[in-house]
């Protein structure tokens, strides 16, 4: 029965103990092996799965011996590290680019000596060996030293957000997302050709959490999703057009917190699971059709049509944008420190959707010189707006509207609902392809609007008819 085990020769458990001793292990909530290995005075963590981990074992045990291992040793040892760091090591979280411990956050820089920019309420400073565990994907570049003495403006200047609306958007956008506990709302850029939008959130990522591939397209599926998540800190979506109910629901769970699971591989039962939050930017030409939960969930911009007298080499923007990163970064994280400084301090007038958002910014505005409730006021007029904007795009909320101009109230079945609002409109092709085909499919879309229709007076209430128990939908018109 036992024929195949495998025995390590006391040569092969010497190695073993040496490794163990130079190599300390854990394992990550998630169930994921780590390893610690000491390379040229400083400290690396990754995977016991990763390719990089194999080559720094083999390095390390030519430091120690003077020559390589053959490689079914180094698969029986990999096993061997992968069971202890699993069973005997502890368990210690890992991170992405952004972390908070104990008081502090930590921004991973990503450079070759593995140092962390520390930031607590009393300032920031650059220090090489992090109290936290950051694990690194491929594709994910380095943060230049930051540098005091920048201004935020100078990223304004350079990100076409003249607008004090537009700016205000994104500079408290770009604030959040360096607050590693979320929630992030999604920055939704959008606007015709012509006014750099793709370079504007280019720059805010490159500002954060800069990568090889910093733009990606919609991805296929919620697996890609949760692959891209595990990768990155920020996620940004390039010249989107749509975006399905599936992708809609993702991006919202991760941008205010949500687990989601899947298999490892597509061939076992293994599950994999992922609990994450992560800041989102997209852009798109128009405003985006989608899901109301996702609009009440974004931050929506337009950027203006930049003049041709006032347009620059796409070049000579980046060079500018180069030389400025640094200050631009340190201006960042002077706010950043001024965040977690006066964060309690903040008491907010009223309590939106992503309150903790608007209390972790707020928290920024005297450092910023801004009056305070200038960020929550911008976001609420920014929520307004985009609300009008999504009842004004969507027919069943303008259809209802139309119903409603002419009475106060309407009681009755989704079908005989659905019936009424096609009389308002008897062009099928004028209702567009996405007109609910069923009174089941009806009722969904009024859910979904419902708090969208209650903030322009319209208030839906679904409730069952006494005796019979049919489903009955009661609507007022309050404006």
């Amino acid at each position: 029965m036992f024929s195949d085990l495998v025995v390590l020769s006391k040569a092969q458990e010497r190695v073993f103990s040496d490794l163990s001793e130079f190599v300390p292990l854990f394992h990550s909530p998630d169930g994921e092996r780590y390893g610690v290995i000491e390379v040229n005075g400083h400290r690396e963590t990754w995977s016991l799965d990763s390719t990089i981990f194999r080559n720094l074992l083999d390095f390390k045990f030519y430091q120690l011996y003077g020559n390589l291992m053959p490689m079914g040793e180094m698969n029986q040892i990999i096993r061997l590290l992968k069971a202890k760091a699993q069973f005997e090591a502890p368990e210690i979280p890992v991170f992405v680019r952004v972390a908070f411990y104990n008081g502090s956050i930590y921004i991973d820089l990503c450079n070759e000596k593995w140092e962390v920019i520390e930031i607590t309420p009393n300032g920031w400073r650059v220090v090489q060996d992090s109290p936290v565990r950051f694990t690194r994907a491929r594709g994910m570049l380095a943060l230049p030293h930051p540098q005091k003495g920048g201004k935020l403006e100078d990223l304004r200047n350079l990100i076409n957000a003249q607008d004090v609306n537009v700016w205000y958007s994104c500079l408290s956008w770009t604030i959040g997302s360096l607050n590693p506990k979320g929630p992030f709302p999604i920055l939704n850029v959008e606007g015709g050709s012509g006014r750099a939008k793709t370079s504007a959130v280019r720059m805010i990522r490159h500002l954060v959490d800069p990568s090889i591939a910093p733009l990606r397209s919609a991805p296929n599926s919620v697996r890609d999703l949760m692959i891209a998540s595990k990768d990155s800190w920020i996620l940004a979506f390039d010249n989107l057009s749509k975006v399905p109910d599936w992708f809609s629901d993702a991006l919202c769970r991760l941008a205010t917190g949500g687990g989601f699971s899947t298999r490892k591989l597509f061939t076992d039962g293994e599950q994999f699971i992922i609990n994450t939050t992560r800041p989102i930017v997209i852009n798109g030409i128009e405003f985006l059709p989608a899901r109301e939960d996702f609009i009440d969930r974004s931050l929506v911009i337009t950027l203006p049509q930049i003049p041709n007298d006032k347009r620059m080499a796409m070049e000579d923007l980046w060079t500018d944008f180069e030389v400025a990163r640094p200050r631009i970064l340190g201006a960042f994280l002077d706010v950043i420190s001024s965040c977690l400084l006066n964060l309690n301090k903040v008491e907010l007038k009223s309590y939106p959707r992503m309150a903790d958002f608007i209390r972790w910014v707020t928290a920024s505005e005297s450092i910023i010189g801004l009056s305070s409730g200038t960020f929550l006021k911008n976001y609420e007029d920014n929520r307004r707006s985009a609300t009008q904007d999504s009842l004004e795009r969507d027919k069943v909320a303008s259809l209802l509207r139309t119903l409603l101009a002419s009475r106060k109230s309407w009681r009755g079945t989704a079908m005989a609902l659905l019936e009424e609002l096609e009389k308002c409109e008897s062009d099928p092709k004028r209702r567009g392809a996405s007109w609910p085909k069923s009174a089941s499919e009806l009722s969904g879309r009024l859910k979904r609007a419902e708090n969208n229709l209650l903030s322009v007076g319209i208030e839906i209430i679904f409730t069952r008819e006494g005796g019979t128990g049919r489903r009955i939908i009661e609507i007022t018109s309050k404006a």
